[in-house]
């Protein structure tokens, strides 16, 4: 391989659109090429990882532009939903109002009815607004166990040693700025 700037951007940028057609994953050809190209002369070596390095920014840039549009996506998508939610909200209470359960056009057949279901159930909010009197029916009591991770913590930074609990080893990763 020639180690020349233009070879190993060109070589970058094979490598970019394989891995972009490849949904990001690294098969064992396109591995095996990014390790033949860092290990080639040290000369180089500098602009290979710099190279690397620009296909990791891009990959991140295209990934928080396509992030932001889906984002942009869904907020357009619940405006329609509840547009469409209003609308029918709407078209129910007249429909009610008029007296009728349904009605059929050229192109619809609207009919209003009950939801099926569970029903809704309205209670008080809090267990307390229940009469005394129905506490032994209606009210239950439930007890929760769990690992105070906070506590667990603490005692590790001070040095215990814990037959449950350690520190994971952190993840390696790589920082580009």
């Amino acid at each position: 391989m020639n180690g020349s700037l233009l070879n190993l951007t060109d070589r970058f940028l094979e490598m970019h659109d394989r891995i972009a057609e490849s949904n990001g994953e690294l098969d064992e050809q396109t591995t095996a090429e990014l390790n033949e190209m860092l290990s080639k002369a040290s000369e180089g070596l500098e602009t290979k990882i710099d190279g690397i390095a620009n296909l990791i920014k891009e990959f991140e840039y295209r990934a928080d532009v396509r992030k932001q549009e889906a984002d942009r996506m869904a907020n357009r998508a619940k405006v329609d939903r509840n547009a469409a939610k209003r609308l029918k909200d709407y078209l129910c209470m007249a429909l009610d109002t008029m007296g009728q359960t349904g009605f059929e056009t050229e192109h619809h057949k609207v009919t209003v009815c009950n939801a099926g279901g569970k029903r809704r159930l309205i209670v008080p909010e809090d267990w307390s607004e229940v009469p005394e009197a129905h506490w032994n029916e209606f009210v239950s009591e439930k007890v929760v166990v769990e690992i105070d991770q906070t506590v667990v913590r603490r005692a590790l930074d001070d040095g215990r040693q814990l037959p449950f609990a350690r520190y994971a080893e952190p993840k390696r990763t790589l920082r580009l700025s």
